[in-house]
């Protein structure tokens, strides 16, 4: 525990000055008076996400190791000593904000703290932990980026902006066992930004944006949910998806229903940072993009100087993701066998990319089947076995989700036939219900495995249920539901941080957290480097690298170093093969021409 609260401090003492910094450049023009700081938990997201943004410009040169953490905490010094008076005003600020904070909510909030503070003790649970996760962010800490890394395993290539943070906030530089403290870290973030549904503002927050707030606390908070609670202690990227695609909607929903408060324009910018970072981390968000770009056309007037900052933003952001996947793949953007504009000699076959991409697809529909047979599936066929196969939580959720839009889709229409006032609750958020919908449609016929959608489905649920909620919000008040919901909140948190305490004995992990699983490992050495393998199954979890579950034929290195990288055409004193077999000399006869 007390590795994690150090590592939870560090995280937040860097990503809040980050985060400062970031606001900081976009008003510099303006005095602190002149506009609203974000809320805290908002800055910080943002400060995380700048920094991994930069995290991937040191990997081209260096592994995250102690350099990268001396260079970013130098950043931060300077920022702090060129910038002290702004500093100092924020600080003000948030101090402020914090004294509002009431004895309940505050309870509340501590008590989620110490839920998530022992679940994070757990040893890492997630399947792709295993199989990939833990392997990826031991490369990221000990090399630069590896040309043609996916030959080695193709997960490997997957490039997600997540695994950056997760080795730079991990102990694993110091000579300490790697702990992942990113997912809980931003649960704690998002949980807190949310809880401050309950804290009585100055009026420039929407009603519905308060009401959503509280839902999904009760929601995601609670660990009802995603099963969040379940993925705070592994570095996997389903929580944070989880997280701020429904942030996100917060945000979105502020901003349509007053828009000219002065905090507007920056929460434009907060919601474009934090989209493009939950993209970067998880490609299969993508459709979440088309929020801010529809916010940033209506915030800004047309201009050059406007135009060129967003551009400048974007490419400095993005830019070094697409050529790191060129470097660990060979292709603009990994798996997607479609953008196939490069000829390197570490690029990974086409069809192991189509393979890679149609696994994606085939397990998310009838899982541990061949991906042939379910791909060739008519829609009926798979659809039927897909939602067979889905907990009674899920199957819940979609049935929801099905009644409540036939009820607002009459409820419209009858509407819309009587010209009434009804209209008005959906008129403001006809992009956000657009966006979201397609958003569902986009996940259920790419990958619809419920761990990829969550975010997506449970940001649509709330958009559906608060048009309902806004038929009579003087009724709500008049009961006095927040105080009521705020009273059971308190009691499920109490009960289950009791039963957690039963169920997992603190004794163990006061100091260091449960570390993940060992395997028994066998191996091959080629050109005097130890290539892993797992002696069973197929996850090496934190096994020396390099690791791979899958032996590929033709998997050799570019040259006699590991950070010179893998090519699936290897040399015959390069290849790597099976433990005990014996190298064979390659079939040139089946490589690309470029490569003769």
């Amino acid at each position: 525990m007390l590795i994690v609260i150090l590592l939870w401090v560090y995280a937040l003492v860097l990503s809040y000055l980050a985060g400062l910094a970031g606001i900081r450049f976009l008003t510099w023009r303006l005095k602190p008076v002149n506009f609203q700081f974000p809320a805290l938990p908002l800055t910080c997201l943002v400060g995380l996400a700048l920094i991994s943004f930069g995290l991937q410009y040191f990997t081209f040169f260096t592994g995250i190791g102690a350099f990268v953490h001396l260079a970013v905490v130098a950043l931060a010094s300077i920022f702090t000593i060129t910038n002290f008076r702004f500093l100092g005003q924020a600080n003000q600020v948030y101090l402020a904000r914090f004294s509002t904070i009431s004895k309940p909510v505050f309870l509340l909030f501590f008590l989620t703290f110490s839920i998530t503070l022992i679940r994070a003790t757990d040893a890492p649970t997630n399947y792709d932990s295993g199989l990939y996760h833990l392997q990826a962010i031991k490369w990221l800490e000990q090399y630069p980026v590896v040309p043609g890394l996916g030959n080695l395993h193709g997960r490997l290539a997957f490039n997600s902006l997540w695994f950056l943070p997760s080795a730079f906030f991990s102990p694993a530089y110091a000579g300490l066992a790697p702990v992942s403290i990113l997912n809980s870290f931003c649960f704690l973030l998002t949980m807190a930004f949310f809880l401050s549904g309950f804290i009585k503002t100055t009026g420039t927050r929407s009603f519905l944006g308060t009401l959503a707030r509280l839902l999904l606390f009760g929601l995601i908070g609670l660990g009802i949910a995603g099963n969040s609670y379940s993925q705070l202690s592994s570095p996997g990227t389903d929580l944070l998806a989880l997280l701020l695609i429904p942030l996100i909607l917060v945000l979105a929903l502020d901003t349509v229903e007053d828009w000219e408060r002065g905090l507007s324009n920056l929460t434009t910018w907060v919601i474009l940072v934090l989209s493009i970072f939950l993209v970067l981390g998880k490609l299969s968000t993508l459709p979440i993009l088309f929020v801010p770009f529809y916010f940033l056309l209506r915030a800004y007037q047309p201009g050059f100087a406007r135009l060129f900052l967003l551009v400048s933003g974007l490419t400095f952001w993005s830019l070094p993701y697409f050529v790191r996947n060129i470097i660990l793949s060979g292709y603009l953007v990994y798996p997607f066998p479609g953008l196939d504009l490069f000829n390197f000699d570490w690029k990974i076959p086409l069809a192991e990319v189509i393979s890679e991409k149609n696994w994606i697809e085939s397990w998310a529909r009838i899982p541990a089947r061949d991906q042939a047979e379910v791909l060739s599936l008519p829609f009926g066929e798979w659809a039927q076995v897909w939602f067979t196969n889905q907990s009674v939580l899920n199957k819940f959720l979609l049935i929801s989700l099905v009644a409540l839009t036939v009820f607002h889709l009459a409820r419209f229409l009858f509407s819309y036939s009587r010209k009434t006032t009804v209209l008005n609750s959906y008129r403001p958020f006809w992009y956000l219900y657009l966006v979201m919908y397609l958003s569902v449609i986009y996940w259920f016929q790419t990958a619809p495995d419920f761990r990829f959608g969550y975010g997506f489905l449970i940001s649509l649920l709330i958009l559906l249920i608060l048009p309902v909620a806004k038929i009579n919000p003087a009724f709500l008040s008049k009961i006095r539901l927040k105080p009521a919901f705020l009273l059971g909140l308190v009691t499920w948190q109490v009960l289950f941080l009791a039963l957690t305490l039963v169920l997992r004995p603190l004794q163990d992990v006061l100091t260091v957290p449960y570390g993940p699983e060992v395997v028994a490992l066998k191996s091959s050495v080629v050109r005097e480097i130890t290539v892993y393998f797992p002696a069973t199954g197929d996850q090496c979890w934190n096994s020396a690298i390099p690791c791979t579950p899958y032996y590929r034929a033709g998997l050799g290195l570019r040259d006699g170093t590991l950070s010179s990288g893998f090519t699936a055409y290897c040399k015959a004193s390069n290849c790597i093969v099976p433990p005990g077999a014996q190298p064979d000399i390659p079939d040139t006869s089946t490589w690309p021409h470029y490569l003769k």
